[in-house]
């Protein structure tokens, strides 16, 4: 019977340590995403983010993806290689897009730069120096090369979302003309799937492109499935895709879990051991 009582005493025992350790652990992880989410230094911001991550705090796992993304994405920003078949595309895209969903975990800078996002698909901005810093950085040879633009929701909108955009891309140097290329009159916007293989149906004639380079300008990048309905209607006019831009590309966060866990373990941000506890 004394036994019996010790072992239940020592499992009591047991259950009252792991509970303190884990209350312990929570506070702990708190603090440290608290001061993360507070630093407007990158580096401390990471490295604190990654602490609360490690101590298994969710939040902070999702956090620190967020504020890390190219560990966990890929492409990087740096130009990738894109395959449609046989056809090689170099890509380049400016910076990151993230859900709205997600905007509490950004730092400042990603907040500004999602801003300019926002205000480009609402046409009240064009980035023109973020397109034309990602044309440079893409590497290709721009003489003799046209600069057009994806296909837009309408005609209208096509006009308003480029215009500015070319004018300026046409006072830095490059060929481009937003009122000879293509827009969608009708798009199927029920389905990604069914809007990707329906996307081109509607495109009025491409006038322009006949025979000529081309680099595909457009706002942001998720799967590739408008890319590449666009490749095989810019293969009509057997013109050739040297090169596309984006202005963001749709950062899809990992999820929580174990896994992410031991990709953040292993990655460590520089001055992490610097960092005093709070």
């Amino acid at each position: 019977m004394e036994n019996i009582v010790l072992i239940l005493i020592a499992i009591l025992g047991c259950i009252i340590i792991a509970g303190l350790c884990y209350w312990r652990m929570t506070i702990q992880s708190r603090i440290w995403m608290e001061r993360g989410l507070a630093s407007t230094d990158i580096i401390e911001r990471r490295s604190c983010l990654r602490r609360a991550a490690l101590l298994f705090n969710s939040d902070a796992m999702l956090a620190y993806a967020c504020n890390n993304p190219d560990g966990f994405v890929k492409p990087k920003l740096l130009p990738f290689d894109y395959y449609i078949g046989f056809h090689h595309i170099p890509c380049i895209f400016a910076d990151h897009y993230f859900a709205k969903g997600l905007t509490q975990w950004l730092s400042e800078k990603q907040k500004a730069f999602m801003k300019r996002i926002y205000a480009f698909k609402g046409l009240e901005e064009d980035c023109e120096d973020l397109v034309e810093e990602a044309i440079q950085k893409l590497g290709v040879a721009t003489d003799g090369v046209v600069v057009i633009f994806m296909p837009c929701s309408n005609d209208v909108r096509f006009k308003k979302k480029f215009q500015h955009l070319s004018w300026k891309l046409k006072e830095k140097g490059y060929e481009a003309n937003h009122m000879t290329y293509p827009y969608l009159s009708v798009r199927n916007q029920m389905s990604e799937v069914s809007s990707q293989k329906d996307l081109m149906t509607h495109v009025r004639k491409i006038v322009g492109v006949d025979n000529r380079k081309v680099i595909v300008v457009d706002d942001v990048l998720n799967t590739g499935g408008t890319l590449k309905a666009f490749v095989k209607e810019m293969a009509k006019y057997n013109t050739k895709i040297v090169g596309a831009v984006f202005v963001s590309k749709v950062f899809n966060p990992p999820k929580p879990g174990l896994w992410t866990w031991l990709r953040i373990a292993l990655h460590k941000e520089n001055g992490a051991n610097k960092l005093k506890r709070p």
